[in-house]
């Protein structure tokens, strides 16, 4: 299968024997004698290659520190402002004696966030796991992997002409696809973390529909007769604590199938140029389980 860089790489050989021949039989060169030897009887090697030399920037050391005192400055900002607010909150809630509120809601808010950001990570990199152990094995006649990509397009820039003197018409040819699936996974993988931490944020934030939950009692105006919806029959503490609840637990499960699916699909969707796009059965039945997962939470 012919390929881009080897064609790239024989045209710039062919271009540049080309104009060492022209450049030896023009007039003016210098004159040789009938051993082909100049004036001097010594044959003269070619010139080596021009290389450009990459000179380090001036003043790259004092600009990294410059980055490096900005980023602790704006660091120690950001956490002596959260400081100040949370110590000042405090202060306020010991001078009214409901200091053990503040705790209540600072630990609910901390272990919501971290829960729910363990969860979200467990199934969305589950998932991922998953989706590379059922995606197809790569075939190795489709094309080549990304580092031998990106070595010859070294090798090309490196080459003397490649990049300098006048343009030179590259023979193009049918290119081969790299394996992008590697690099696809790591983009993957730090969207699932981020899109963890926005899951935990969001739990966090509900952190007072879970505290009612938990500790909801039946309404009633007295202990002796509760009262109850006239239509639907159900006590009215049903409607203020559990069904807030429900509605959150729905959102974030509706949430996890939907970023699983994106996962895995984007995971089967960067080996297809590989694979030949095909799906095998089992690619094809883990993404009807999440689907039809979905189907469920939306339907109840």
């Amino acid at each position: 299968m012919p390929d881009i860089f080897d064609d790239f790489l024989d045209e710039l050989k062919r271009r540049q024997a080309g104009a060492q021949d022209n450049s030896a039989d023009e007039p003016g060169s210098g004159s040789r004698g009938p051993d082909g030897e100049e004036p001097g009887g010594e044959n003269r090697p070619p010139p080596p290659p021009l290389r450009r030399r990459r000179s380090a920037p001036p003043g790259g050391r004092s600009v990294r520190w410059t980055w490096a005192i900005s980023g602790i400055v704006v660091a120690l900002l950001l956490a002596l402002s959260i400081g100040v607010g949370f110590w000042t909150d405090v202060l306020w809630y010991r001078s009214v004696g409901f200091e053990d509120v503040l705790w209540t809601r600072v630990g609910a808010t901390g272990g919501l966030f971290l829960g729910a950001t363990i969860v979200a990570l467990l199934v969305f990199l589950g998932n991922l796991y998953l989706a590379r152990r059922l995606a197809p094995p790569p075939d190795p006649t489709a094309g080549a992997g990304l580092g031998e990509f990106f070595e010859r397009l070294n090798q090309a820039a490196q080459t003397p002409g490649g990049g300098f003197g006048r343009p030179r018409p590259v023979v193009v040819g049918p290119t081969s696809v790299p394996d992008l699936a590697p690099l696809a996974t790591l983009v993957i993988t730090g969207l699932a973390v981020l899109a963890a931490l926005a899951i935990g944020g969001a739990v966090a934030g509900s952190w007072q529909t879970v505290l009612l939950f938990l500790q909801r009692v039946p309404y009633a105006l007295d202990a002796a007769t509760p009262v109850t919806d006239p239509v639907f029959g159900r006590d009215i503490s049903f409607f203020l604590f559990d069904l807030p609840f429900l509605r959150a637990v729905q959102s974030v499960f509706n949430t996890l199938i939907i970023g699983s699916l994106l996962v895995a699909f984007g995971r089967y969707f960067a080996g297809t140029p590989q694979s030949g796009l095909r799906f095998p059965t089992a690619v094809r039945a883990h993404l009807a389980i999440l689907g039809g997962l979905y189907l469920l939470s939306v339907a109840f």
